[in-house]
């Protein structure tokens, strides 16, 4: 936030003092009741009338004088401004602001503050009347504001989040750096950043947008799983595909950028700092558990026995080693695809610790599987943000969670399932939330799609070789004869796979409305919404979320006199709509994944979109660019499937897919389900799925750091028997 900017209205220049060849003016300026010397980046005329925003500063030769930051010319709000803005105020629609500007121009503000009677003689009610002229006049600093940043294109929840932030300076700080703002508050962004500077012809090559420019091109790399780009490519896609400017000069911002720790460069690759001190804490804090002595427990094959007596369970040779493993170890991997006794062996640890008084806490990604892992094991399971007791932070509106370093969890075993959805951030976080003694066994397939956050966590610790894993490859689960099980093995060894026309079924896709049809005989036979989940790779194209979606939600769920909707961009919210939520929003307390229903959609007093929906049981009011964060959810991406398991899945893979099409998608997909699996799609498409290994790589360094503090450990250990 910049703290002494001042703005000065209605600036006249008298005289230009000095102009150089790169744009540098100085110039004699006078308001009404003021003279003084002003300096600008730009060419000005004399006469010209600006606003100007900037700060005093003191020259060493030629005295006072004011920086000029910002400038633009002085303009009164028009007719059209006027109406907008009335229009954002209780009571005032369309047909009456538009009434009221035509009654009194330019001057309608000046009425409605100090002769608001006049607006009862063109027909407004008193009631009206009464409630805009309060508005008027008793928030007169935030209608200033509210009237020229609608005219911006802010939404009014918008200028309330930036008037929340900057108070009265908030005209201030969007003049005088758009970008600035993008950082500072949730919601506005690169993009709308870029929009606005355009309007304030702030220019291509300005140094605030390249550095604005590279933040967000390592943003978008993180939404696609990098932690980093090497600083080449950074520069190269901010330069090409964001800002459009010179790579040299975007190289230069990139280097002042890291010289300032705005960003992080560990040896030519270039992090968001957030993501290197997160990377970097995850390497140290697994070499400090892994050197601390761990506690033991004596007889394990006793106990091994005694679990399979009290489970009437007989573990496999591989169980047992797994069962060892995270008995003996302070962190230790259970890797295997479906049906290999992963949580089986979860039942056998929980005896195994609680005949010892351990204290065992168990915990997933997201709610859907911590509620499977919980009935299954019978013994409670919370996510890893309840685990960690997320809270979030009004002041800071980010997320603190109160288990840390300083407050560390009281559990002597954490067990967390699904770990393939851990993304680098949620790891740190559970590391930091972990004493150096405790006992961390982290179950996941490392053959499904990565997490959906930045990071390739997972892989990355079995990968570096210096944790204990136990891979399970034996099938246990549903017998031999589950067609699920068995086409998963298949499709993670890379062979065809076998349908049976039970559980496991080919459909050739013709058209969309079949994969309706079918979703709607599903339904139609007993199972629910939540029992059904229509899979697809894609957004876009005629079988993407986005269109089934649409074609479902008519069959099933189509408009109603008596039924609430509201429309959000292309997506209409109506009562009884299943949707779900792709952002976690930590001031709700509800993330990405979680599933729930509408129960209404209005718009408030003030106009704005309200749509409540039933999370499981917890009843959430979303509001305005609150809604961006959910979506209808009868069909979903595969990505947003991890986690989750269904009675019955369809899932639509055709060519138009191609660029989408991988092993650890269709096996992502296929191990969704409990029960059946039907695919709508090609032949051809399901087949090059299963050929094609996902080659694509994400910019981790987590695998390389823990590799070393293996290396630098076997050095030390080597040097003190020198010694």
């Amino acid at each position: 936030m910049i703290e002494n900017l001042q703005e000065i209205k209605n600036c006249t220049i008298e005289k230009i003092i000095f102009t150089s060849n790169d744009g540098y003016t100085v110039a004699a300026v006078r308001t009404e009741d003021n003279n003084f010397v002003a300096t600008f980046q730009g060419s000005y005329k004399q006469g010209q009338k600006l606003d100007l925003i900037g700060e005093w500063y003191v020259h060493s030769k030629y005295g006072r004088q004011f920086r000029v930051v910002f400038a633009e010319i002085s303009k009164d709000a028009d007719e059209d401004d006027i109406e907008i803005f009335l229009q954002s105020i209780k009571g005032i629609g369309p047909v009456r602001a538009r009434k009221i500007v035509a009654a009194f121009k330019k001057h309608t503000i000046q009425v409605i503050e100090k002769n608001p009677e006049k607006l009862r003689e063109i027909g407004i009610p008193q009631k009206v009347v009464d409630s805009v002229n309060a508005e008027i006049t008793q928030n007169k600093e935030f209608n200033e504001i509210k009237l020229e940043l609608l005219l911006l294109g802010f939404s009014l929840n918008m200028i309330k989040k930036l008037y929340d932030r900057y108070g009265s300076n908030t005209l201030l700080q969007v003049k005088a750096n758009p970008y600035k703002i993008a950082e500072e508050v949730d919601g506005i962004g690169f993009i709308k950043a870029d929009e606005i500077a355009r309007k304030f012809g702030i220019e291509q090559d300005n140094a605030y947008r390249i550095q604005s420019g590279l933040k967000y091109t390592l943003y978008l790399a993180e939404t696609e799983g990098h932690l980093y780009l090497p600083i080449t490519t950074l520069c190269k896609a901010a330069s090409e595909k964001i800002l459009k400017v010179g790579y040299t000069k975007v190289l230069d911002q990139a280097l002042y950028l890291t010289a300032a720790q705005e960003l992080y460069d560990d040896e030519g690759k270039v992090y968001l700092p957030k993501n290197f001190y997160n990377e970097k804490y995850i390497a140290e804090k697994i070499a400090k558990m892994l050197n601390e002595k761990p506690w033991r427990i004596n007889n394990i094959d006793e106990l091994i026995k005694e679990a399979e007596a009290a489970k009437n369970i007989r573990y496999s040779p591989k169980q047992k080693e797994a069962i060892k493993k995270a008995v003996e170890n302070n962190i230790s991997i259970i890797t295997g695809g479906p049906g290999t006794g992963k949580t089986t062996i979860v039942s056998a640890l929980l005896y195994i610790f609680q005949k010892q008084d351990k204290l065992v806490a168990l915990a997933s990604p997201t709610g859907k599987a911590a509620k499977r892992l919980e009935e299954v094991t019978i013994y409670p399971a919370k996510t890893i943000h309840r685990l960690l007791e997320a809270r979030f932070d009004k002041e800071f509106r980010s997320v603190r969670f109160f288990r840390n370093e300083n407050n560390p969890l009281d559990e002597d075993v954490v067990i967390i399932d699904e770990f393939s959805m851990v993304d680098n951030e949620l790891a740190a976080s559970l590391f930091k939330a972990l004493r150096k003694d405790t006992k961390l066994v982290i179950i996941g397939d490392m053959d499904q799609l990565p997490s959906v956050g930045a990071g390739n966590v997972l892989r990355d610790l079995i990968e570096s070789g210096i944790i204990p894993v136990t891979k399970l490859d034996v099938i246990f689960r549903q017998g031999e004869t589950s067609g699920i099980i068995l086409n998963s093995k298949l499709i993670r060894e890379g062979k065809m796979v076998r349908f049976n026309n039970k559980d496991f079924i080919f459909h050739e896709l013709v058209k969309p409305e079949q994969v309706v049809d079918e979703f709607i005989k599903e339904l139609e036979k007993g199972k629910t919404l939540d029992d059904v989940q229509i899979l697809t790779p894609m957004k876009k194209t005629d079988i993407g979320t986005l269109e089934l979606n649409r074609l479902i939600q008519e069959r099933i769920n189509p408009p109603h006199p008596q039924k609430e909707e509201i429309a959000y961009g292309s997506k209409i919210f109506r009562v009884g709509d299943k949707v779900m939520q792709t952002q976690n929003n930590y001031e709700k307390e509800i993330f990405n994944g979680d599933t729930g229903y509408v129960k209404r959609a209005y718009r408030d007093e003030e106009g704005l979109r309200h749509v409540v929906i039933d999370f499981d049981g917890r009843i959430v009011d979303l509001v305005e660019e609150e809604l961006k964060e959910i979506i209808p959810a009868y069909a979903i991406t595969i990505h947003k499937s991890q986690g989750s398991e269904y009675d019955t899945v369809i899932v639509v893979l055709a060519m138009n897919h191609y660029i989408m099409l991988k092993r650890n998608l269709l096996y992502t997909a296929v191990t969704r389900a409990k029960n059946v699996v039907k695919i709508f799609g090609d032949m051809q498409a399901i087949k090059i799925a299963i050929n094609t290994i996902d080659s694509s790589k994400r910019y981790t360094a987590l695998k390389e750091r823990l590799k070393n503090v293996k290396e630098y450990a076997e050095r030390g250990i080597l040097y003190a028997l020198e010694i």
